[in-house]
């Protein structure tokens, strides 16, 4: 017999232009991927949306027919009611649609989990990255941090049957060995689409791409771009919808700011296809968030070839262990990052990012093999 899914899941903000028949991935590859992997495959899934004041409208047709749960995330009042809210509007879910396996997607959906475990229903978690979560624990304990961050604690210690993390470098795994409860771990690194057209750098455009909130710290991007403009004939453009309005208006200061300021551009959200297009023919991808910078675009620009410029992380360095030339500019500090990438000719970053697109591609599954790993876990099916 075919079990019945119900999927439980905030309505995220890359889903808003998103098609499930669209042959281009979403800005959440991670969430629409195995999603469409699943449904292609024929499994019956039914989604609860949850979404707040913030959540945009959905385009594709089979996506907004699904139910939705509101919930109130602007006070510590509005989330306790969101959570039992949501808690027992998951609970009728599942008995009237006779719902055998719960996946409970993001922090918003903790009352799912704890509705999922009460009536003893395959519960399967997935956290996205984590961010600022794994040192904030470090740093207040684990009660602090639960009276802080009580719905991402929730999602790690209630006892579900599994849960899965992105191995993007934001310490999942680091919180789950402290507050995980989960009888099964997974600690999966994201996929890549096949891309059939790479890179072919025009030597003047920097991207930095991402939604524009302060942990993306697009404000480091210009000042890495502000060391290296000097006597260069180059532009810089910020790609991504804006999901803070304070980080907003101080990025436009900072830039006001700039020596180069005819040269910048905020070009805001766009979607996947004009991404590609973007992709195709910069000459480098710039990304200084503090917590990881190995996540989605980091993947897509490797994937397609690109320069990448960033930290100096672990997952970088091993990326490229095995090979002569590193797989992106990496660095400990802004200055010391552009300095390296001010001498390098164009000979050396050609080297780089071939190295990159190959080590990526040995590295990484293509998404559909990467969603039947995941559909494996979802259905309890065998370890993986």
């Amino acid at each position: 017999m075919t079990a019945k899914i119900l999927y439980v899941s905030p309505v995220w903000t890359n889903l808003a232009t998103y098609s499930l028949s669209s042959n281009v991935e979403s800005g959440m590859p991670a969430f629409t991927e195995p999603l469409k992997h699943f449904l292609n495959k024929g499994l019956d899934i039914d989604v609860l949306w949850i979404a707040d004041s913030t959540s945009p409208s959905l385009k594709d047709p089979v996506l907004a027919a699904q139910s939705m749960a509101r919930m109130c995330s602007s006070s510590k009042w509005g989330l306790i009611w969101s959570f039992f809210k949501i808690f027992f509007v998951t609970i009728v879910q599942i008995r009237k649609k006779r719902v055998d396996v719960v996946f409970c997607h993001g922090a918003a959906s903790v009352g799912s989990i704890a509705a999922a475990c009460l009536l003893r229903k395959r519960t399967v978690v997935r956290v996205y990255g984590t961010n600022k979560y794994a040192s904030e624990l470090k740093r207040l304990g684990k009660t602090r941090f639960l009276f802080k961050y009580p719905f991402v604690f929730f999602m790690f210690f209630l006892p579900s049957d599994s849960l899965i993390a992105t191995n993007d470098g934001s310490g999942a795994d680091e919180i789950f060995r402290e507050i995980g409860s989960s009888r099964d771990f997974h600690f999966l690194k994201n996929g890549i689409p096949k891309v059939e057209v790479v890179n072919t750098p025009n030597g003047r455009d920097f991207l930095c791409v991402g939604r524009i909130e302060r942990k993306k710290n697009q404000i480091l991007a210009l000042d890495f771009f502000n060391n290296i403009a000097k006597n260069n004939d180059v532009c810089l453009k910020f790609i991504g919808e804006i999901s803070s309005a304070e980080y907003f208006l101080e990025l436009k200061s900072a830039i006001q700011k700039s020596t180069f300021t005819e040269r910048i551009e905020i070009v805001g959200a766009v979607d996947r296809s004009e991404l590609c297009e973007y992709y195709k023919n910069c000459e480098a991808v710039v990304s200084f968030q503090e917590n990881s910078n190995f996540g989605n675009v980091a993947i897509e620009c490797l994937n397609f070839g690109c320069l990448f410029i960033t930290y100096r992380e672990e997952l970088f360095l091993n990326l490229g262990r095995s090979l002569t030339s590193p797989v992106a500019v990496i660095g400990e500090s802004i200055a010391k990052i552009a300095d390296d990438f001010k001498n390098l000719g164009f000979e050396r970053k050609q080297e780089i990012r071939a190295a990159g697109r190959y080590s990526i591609a040995l590295e990484l599954d293509i998404w559909s093999d990467r969603a039947e790993r995941e559909l494996y876990i979802l259905l309890g099916e065998r370890d993986v």
